[in-house]
């Protein structure tokens, strides 16, 4: 195990290199020392081999910033999967292979990347595809909270061949992967259909709200096929294997037992099965990592000695990050290994506690330790899940306890094993049973889901409070320690809320990056939430209110009625609780979309205020009429004007409006004035001119607009304009953060806030300095 641990800290020290080289060499040459001094020797040079390992096979950093406006040549295939669109000519493609159309160079950052490519003619998904193609613009969203790169589009510009598949084992199951979800859509009904072909082919379309309850009930991790299938699932068939091989005729039994065990038998007979559910799952990243570490730490604990379990875990880790080395940047390889850590400890240090007194009940027995391994996997996994999804689910235990056996041990072997008897003679074997137990299932999840605080929104916080409390973790779980270490973990996390829980409330205002549109969210100083405008999709406002651990807007307030600005009002709304929709008086909303007690069409003069701080309408007036001829300048010129302000600085929104609206604004003069102007019209030459900026004065100004827009936006006369006052764009920038505080107006860029390759000492500290701070 001491050269496992060595082999996989190698790792670790290459990937934490790149963030913090000072550091880790630091730290590297201390762990060489006490290690020498120790006469353990080899478990330094064990390390030396990892990190060189895994320095040449990690792929290279792009020199470009990414995979945007460029001719790739792609090989891969087209999948059958959902279009992005109703395009016709749009398909999903699977990248094996990639190279920059300029100088040859492989891309390894779309390796394994699906990607939507236009193509004119019909294309055939069993062959692989050779194509010259031009990427589209820069998709990303640089938010907290944000989901990463956004899709990538692509154009054919040239098929240079395309050809039968070379026989990949991935291409080999496909065909029947594709005739048993055709079976499962035609046999189910269309919600059973989704949660049957998600947990066995791995193809995830669930409905949002099906999503949510899995998300509140702390059953997530079911719909996304991992080590929990493959456990479960070879447990079964373990268990049916042993029930048949222990009925056999006795002299056929005697003859095997001869040369093998009953449980090494079963375990020969689940491996191979294993590796079938593997390919019809479509043999996903995850899904691999997943089988080999199950795979492997079934077999420490099959071998039944103790503690041998800890060995295969770390020997799948080690085989995981070598084949790829970045893999201990994967939530997913993260959220197993711990589980599986966690789980295996509980099972050790229960087995350990067992008296050889009385005999509990079976039943009771199994409960205990079912909500032992439980809790186990609960802990071991809830503070990578609160930082990475900003929720606890409360309910978890009781649901693990209930629904999950009853998914795990029910629900999944009787879909898989019907699966393989539909692949192998045409015949779903459990059919009505497997549809009948779905439907309960599902139904005791959503049940569970409606508990009222089922879950718990947690807003984000510091990295380095999930450092601590695993290292703390490390302390209880060393040989001989009391259990009552089992509290020093927590001790961070709960400094951390007293101090969170006692700290006022600032005026801050967060303006998002959602490409060529507008959103910004307003946390007020008491405690509401004011979300202004929601760029076209509305994604990247909810998670970010996801990510501030908001689950509720007090106003969304909606500047015109362009779809880059209320493009997103469906989706907010079906979302989340919304008390107030404040409008121009111009937008036409979906029937029942909003309903008249939450509506508010604000004119100049409305005032929304408390003691700690005010809103204040400036456009339009009542009767405003704009004599623009053109439809959408007179939409822009008709833009919702509001102005907010805090004890000692204010903050100026002023939508899309241009010349017209400006001029009916300038005479306001020291009303307009305003610390932090939201540019108008993403930076467009016809938005702000000179009277209208001098009566506003900012010092601050922030341009919302997208990477690669075709307007040009913000053009080079509004920078002109503006000079001499702080800019702040969301497209170079990222999203843009300014609170209000008692020694003036504190700025955070998402660039500043995201951890960065560090090659020097500034860099590095940088990365430190992000380790203990949030947005």
């Amino acid at each position: 195990m001491p050269l496992l641990l060595s082999f996989f800290s190698g790792n670790v020290l290459f990937v934490s290199a790149r963030l913090f080289p000072f550091c880790s060499i630091i730290l590297f040459f201390c762990a060489a020392f006490l290690l020498v001094l120790k006469k353990r020797t080899a478990m330094v040079l064990v390390i030396v081999l990892g990190f060189f390992i895994a320095t040449l096979r990690a792929p290279s950093v792009p020199e470009q910033a990414g995979p945007w406006n460029r001719n790739v040549e792609v090989k891969g295939k087209f999948s059958r999967g959902d279009r992005p669109a109703a395009d016709p000519d749009v398909h999903p493609f699977i990248v094996e292979k990639a190279f920059d159309g300029a100088t040859g160079q492989e891309m390894d950052e779309l390796e394994d990347e699906r990607i939507y490519v236009r193509m004119g003619e019909e294309v055939d998904p069993d062959e692989t595809y050779d194509l010259l193609v031009r990427t589209g613009k820069d998709r990303s969203r640089l938010n907290p909270g944000s989901r990463g790169m956004a899709s990538l589009y692509a154009s054919v510009t040239e098929v240079r061949g395309h050809e039968e598949p070379a026989g990949h084992l991935r291409d080999f199951f496909d065909p029947y992967r594709q005739s048993l979800k055709s079976y499962i859509d035609a046999r189910f009904s269309p919600e059973t259909a989704a949660f049957i072909s998600a947990v066995t082919i791995g193809d995830v379309h669930l409905g949002e709200d099906l999503k949510q309850a899995f998300n509140k009930t702390g059953l997530a991790h079911i719909l996304s096929i991992s080590g929990t299938h493959f456990g479960l699932f070879s447990v079964v068939i373990f268990g049916i294997c042993m029930f048949v091989i222990k009925r056999l005729p006795y002299r056929l039994l005697q003859r095997l037992t001869l040369h093998v065990s009953p449980s090494q038998t079963a375990a020969v007979i689940c491996i191979p099965l294993m590796m079938l559910y593997l390919g019809i799952s479509g043999g996903s990243i995850p899904a691999v990592r997943s089988f080999i570490m199950i795979t492997l730490f079934l077999a420490g604990l099959l071998l039944g000695r103790k503690g041998f379990w800890l060995h295969t875990v770390l020997l799948a880790a080690c085989a995981l990050a070598f084949w790829d080395p970045e893999v201990v940047l994967s939530l997913s390889f993260q959220l197993s290994f711990l589980a599986v850590l966690f789980i295996g400890f509980s099972v050790e240090r229960g087995n350990a506690d067992e008296t050889t007194g009385n005999k509990e009940n079976r039943f009771f027995a199994f409960v205990k330790n079912s909500l032992r391994l439980t809790l186990a996997a609960t802990i071991g996994t809830a503070p990578l899940v609160a930082y990475s999804f900003h929720y606890l689910s409360v309910i978890s235990p009781l649901a693990n306890l209930i629904a999950a056996p009853l998914i795990g041990f029910v629900v999944i072997p009787l879909a898989l094993i019907s699966s393989l008897s539909y692949l192998l003679t045409g015949v779903y074997l459990f059919a009505p049973l497997v549809s009948a137990m779905t439907e309960v299932s599902l139904g005791a999840v959503r049940n569970m889901a409606r508990i009222p605080h089922a879950d718990v929104a947690v807003p984000s916080f510091p990295l380095i409070l999930i450092i601590f409390f695993y290292a703390a973790f490390l302390t209880y779980l060393a040989p001989g320690k009391k259990k009552m270490l089992l509290i020093l973990p927590f001790v961070p996390f709960v400094i951390y809320v007293l101090v969170a829980v006692f700290t006022p409330y600032r005026l801050s205002v967060t303006f998002l990056d959602v490409g060529q549109g507008d959103a910004a969210v307003v946390e007020l100083p008491d405690g509401r939430t004011m979300a202004i405008d929601t760029g076209r999709s509305g994604r990247e406002t909810a998670d970010f209110l996801a990510f501030i651990g908001k689950r509720r807007i007090d106003v969304l307030a909606l500047s015109h009625a362009h779809p880059d600005h209320t493009g997103g009002v469906e989706y907010l709304l079906g979302r989340f609780p919304v008390s107030a929709v404040w409008d121009n008086g111009g937008i036409d909303y979906s029937e029942g979309l909003v309903s008249a007690g939450m509506h508010r069409a604000l004119v100049r003069g409305d005032l929304i205020e408390n003691e700690r701080f005010a809103i204040q309408v400036l456009h339009p007036y009542r009767e405003f009429v704009t004599h623009d001829d053109d439809e959408y300048g007179q939409e822009n010129n008709s833009s919702l004007v509001l102005r907010i302000s805090g004890k000692r600085h204010s903050f100026l929104f002023a939508g899309d409006i241009e010349e017209e609206a400006e001029d009916d604004l300038s005479h306001l003069g020291k009303w307009l004035r305003s610390d932090v102007m939201k540019v108008p019209h993403h930076g467009a030459r016809t938005s702000v001119h000179d009277s209208m900026l001098a009566a506003i004065s900012p010092a601050a100004a922030v341009i919302s607009a997208g990477r690669d827009n075709t307007f040009g936006h913000p053009s080079p006369e509004m920078l002109q304009a503006l000079a001499g006052t702080k800019i702040f764009r969301t497209d170079r920038d990222g999203a843009v953060k300014i609170t209000e505080t008692d020694s003036g107006l504190k700025v955070k860029t998402y660039r500043d806030y995201a951890f960065a390759r560090a090659d020097t000492l500034t860099g590095e500290w940088n990365n430190i300095r992000r380790l203990f701070t949030c947005w």
